[in-house]
């Protein structure tokens, strides 16, 4: 440690958040974060340092187990033999399983986040299924409806899409 405050006198490198593992009285091995800065004399010289030793033992074990469960999802999501995928308010795909790119024929990269779905609805379905999706959207409800998607070859796959709408904090 005085080998290491040494460097920070001579290199002083910007202060960066520290993560270290620690040891309590009674023995539990604990997770700190420590942030510091230096403490400087009028000169601007390195006089000392000031630190906050943060206990994060709770924030973690709350990230392994968000991580876990991350971990779950994906593997599921990708493992469903039903076409899954999800579109922003802007329609753009945003996310999709192996399911939804096999049935269409179209790479990960050709679809998540620069088409919209409704550019891949058949023309003669497209009225009535955004119709449909409004209405489901201003009752709130979940949204039911067949219709047609444009395989990447050009062909049509019919397809019965059952979704609901994702709401934030406030409902909307």
């Amino acid at each position: 440690l005085p080998a290491y405050f040494r460097h920070l006198v001579s290199e002083q490198p910007a202060p960066t958040p520290f993560f270290a593992k620690n040891i309590r009285k009674s023995g539990e091995v604990f997770d700190v974060r420590v942030d510091w800065n230096y403490v400087r004399n009028a000169q601007g010289q390195v006089t000392g340092f000031v630190s906050v030793v943060s206990d994060i033992t709770a924030l973690k074990r709350a990230e392994a187990l968000l991580r876990a469960s991350e971990a779950k999802y994906r593997r599921l999501h990708q493992s469903m033999t039903d076409a899954f995928v999800s579109v922003d308010m802007n329609g753009r795909i945003q996310e999709f399983n192996d399911a939804y790119r096999q049935m269409l024929g179209y790479e990960p990269e050709e679809l998540g986040g620069f088409v919209r779905w409704k550019e891949l609805l058949h023309p003669d379905d497209t009225d009535e299924t955004l119709r449909s999706l409004n209405e489901a959207e201003a009752a709130g409800a979940y949204w039911d409806a067949t219709y047609r998607l444009r395989h990447k070859n050009g062909h049509d796959v019919w397809i019965r899409d059952r979704g609901f709408f994702v709401l934030d904090s406030k409902g909307k």
